[in-house]
């Protein structure tokens, strides 16, 4: 057994193939085999293949074992073993893999030093300081490689990263002056420098500059792409340039060769077309779509679901989902969601409880939004036993209840009156994991106050103050308004003390309600002290 403490040194045959062996990944490497790497480095007997030393250390960081890597790399280093280039950007590769960007920077200042950082080299550790945001740094190291006495220039596809790096960052004007600089260090730009740029214009909502960079693109001989056709009508889509998106897109169809569009490009149409509440167009894109023999695929289909169900077209939206379903997907629980609440808002419970029941026999399970969703829908038709029974299914399918859930059940039974119902309710949230909100205690209170029961309101109220809820202008409003009816102004006043207080500023409503109801009562001259910010509840 080979030991590396052996009288007997390993000669040139036996680090071969433990070269071999390790670089080929036949065997994991441990650490006694490691070691010998090293003894072999400085034995100075062997001569270490770049090739093989290279394999040895990617295998080591493809495994996560990066700082097994870094040791054998500077333990060779420092006992006087060759480590060449390829070795030192396998380890930054690595490296980069795992994030470290200090240790990378350590790696790179070695490499300058020795003199052999290469445009490779620097091209990775700009690729990974743009990627991770630290695009300062990234235009530091950039700059270094520009100048006159620097000895790795930057090519096209650093160029490229560090415009796209400026870019994501929203740098783009900057990302536009190296475009205009690389001439000069020759370098040509090419589709993936122009996309990259229009893309970074199209999101900043720049799309004049987006297109005078594609005109320039056209005329440099560089062909644009479906991503830059692609990039262009989402950038125009975004900015409500729909019909002229349209427009482009049948413009360039003819046009470039290289960019025909895909369901992507009808895709983005589609649901722009949709959100513009312009069906019959986005109908009409479809079935160009199918017409010109792109398959619509999961994206599209759901894209016109949901556009379909919001502009309320549910007899087309299901007609779209069964075709669907014939196409070969299924329904997610999402689409499903949204089906749902088409029809609960067109009050079609039937329909609505029909694609409810038939999740289940599609093995999809519904979630605590399809539960919420027909709940709300049963409450708003005033079914709230419905309701009820769904919260229990909710319960027993082991879907649990929000306080989204609790919430519309509160206002539902607030709504029809019932304010029995909706302090149950408000119990059995009490009882669950969540607290109520000031949204919750604001329904209740409202309610309360417009039947007269002022008494239950303000318990609320101090309820609401002892858990820790801070009332809000919605909670004042209505209280003031519940007990200026009551002609109660000794409580008013107070309430309007603790406005001031707690640093709730009053808003149009509490002018309204005081405006017209404190005059009335011959109390003008509190009014006035309540907009001065005096005390109001003195004799």
């Amino acid at each position: 057994m080979l030991s590396s403490n052996s009288h007997c040194p390993p000669n040139s045959l036996t680090c071969s193939i433990i070269f071999f062996t390790l670089s080929r990944g036949s065997q994991p490497a441990n650490d006694e085999m490691l070691h010998l790497i090293v003894r072999m480095a400085s034995s100075r007997a062997f001569t270490i293949d770049t090739y093989q030393f290279t394999k040895v250390v990617v295998g080591l960081c493809r495994d996560g074992r990066t700082t097994k890597a870094w040791d054998l790399v500077h333990a060779v280093k420092n006992c006087g073993g060759a480590v060449e280039v390829p070795v030192w950007n396998a380890l930054l590769t690595g490296l980069s893999k795992d994030r470290d960007t200090p240790r990378m920077k350590l790696v790179c200042s070695e490499m300058e030093t020795a003199g052999v950082a290469n445009v490779v080299t620097y091209g990775i550790v700009i690729n990974h300081l743009c990627k991770s945001r630290n695009i300062d740094l990234a235009i530091q190291m950039f700059d270094k490689m520009t100048k006159p006495d620097s000895a790795a220039g930057p090519d096209t596809v650093i160029f490229n990263n560090v415009i796209d790096g400026l870019c994501k960052v929203g740098r783009t004007c900057e990302g536009l002056a190296l475009l205009n600089q690389m001439k000069i260090h020759r370098c040509d730009p090419n589709t993936i420098t122009f996309n990259t740029l229009i893309d970074g214009f199209c999101k900043a909502g720049d799309i004049d500059t987006a297109h005078e960079l594609n005109s320039r693109m056209v005329e440099e001989g560089i062909p644009p792409n479906l991503v830059t056709l692609n990039t262009l009508i989402s950038g125009m889509c975004r900015n409500g340039m729909v019909s002229s998106a349209l427009s482009f897109f049948h413009e360039k169809k003819m046009a470039w060769a290289n960019a025909k569009g895909n369901s992507v490009t009808y895709c983005t149409l589609i649901g722009a077309f949709l959100h513009a509440n312009n069906v019959s167009k986005a109908m009409d894109l479809f079935d160009e779509m199918i017409r010109e023999g792109h398959s619509p695929d999961a994206v599209t289909y759901f894209t016109l679901i949901s556009g379909l169900s919001s502009a309320g077209k549910m007899d087309d939206a299901s007609s779209v989902a069964a075709q669907m379903r014939k196409d070969g997907f299924r329904l997610d629980t999402k689409s499903y969601n949204i089906l749902i609440s088409g029809f609960g808002k067109k009050k079609k419970l039937e329909k609505a409880l029909k694609l409810f029941e038939e999740m289940f026999e599609a093995g999809i399970k519904p979630d605590v939004v399809t539960y919420n969703t027909l709940i709300d829908a049963y409450c708003k038709a005033g079914d709230f036993l419905m309701a009820q029974n769904l919260l229990k299914k909710m319960m027993d399918d082991n879907c649990k209840p929000s306080l989204v859930t609790y919430g519309t059940l509160i206002h539902g039974f607030c709504k029809n009156g019932d304010h029995d119902g909706a302090m149950k309710i408000f119990q059995s949230l009490k009882d669950s994991q969540f607290e109520p909100n000031a949204a919750i205690y604001n329904v209740l209170i409202d309610s309360f106050c417009k039947c007269g029961e002022i008494s239950m309101a303000v318990s609320l109220m101090d309820h609401m103050r002892s858990n820790g809820v801070a009332p809000n202008i919605i909670t004042y409003n209505a209280i003031i308004k519940g007990l200026s009816e009551k002609n109660m102004s000794a409580k008013v006043f107070e309430l309007m003390d603790q406005m001031k207080e707690e640093g709730c500023s009053p808003d149009f409503k509490t002018m309204e309600i005081l405006a017209g109801w404190l005059p009335a009562i011959g109390e003008s001259e509190r009014l006035r002290w309540f907009i001065e910010g005096k005390e109001i509840a003195v004799s």
